[in-house]
């Protein structure tokens, strides 16, 4: 599961003017999160048998879904919408910035989470 659309890595860095690293990363690995803007579409995509994206077709009846295990507190709830045809694509639009869990799921069983900061 990837992000391929409104989300950058980008490098933790938690001692903005000074101070000492808490998470002292190895230097040719630094630590990063996923951030995107507020009011920006973000697509995740899953693989399956080493396809990225595949249609449901492809998927023998046993479709993808998504939904949040985090949000930001003052929010109501929201649902990511899968592209029609093609549940291993998943998408929504941000509507409050802060913290994010969202939980990419199958049918056959299992999900992959992924924190995303919404600045």
């Amino acid at each position: 599961m990837r992000f391929t659309q409104g989300v950058e890595s980008v490098v933790w860095d938690d001692h903005a003017g000074g101070g000492s690293s808490r998470i002292n990363p190895h230097a040719s690995r630094p630590s990063k999160y996923h951030r995107a803007a507020l009011g920006t579409e973000i697509r995740i995509e899953a693989k399956w048998d080493g396809i990225d994206g595949p249609d449901d077709s492809l998927l023998g009846g046993r479709l993808f879904s998504s939904d949040f295990a985090e949000v930001p507190t003052s929010m109501g709830s929201i649902v990511p919408n899968g592209m029609t045809g093609q549940s291993s694509v998943q998408r929504f639009t941000p509507p409050v910035k802060g913290h994010y869990l969202w939980m990419m799921r199958h049918e056959d069983g299992g999900a992959v989470g992924v924190h995303l900061d919404i600045e």
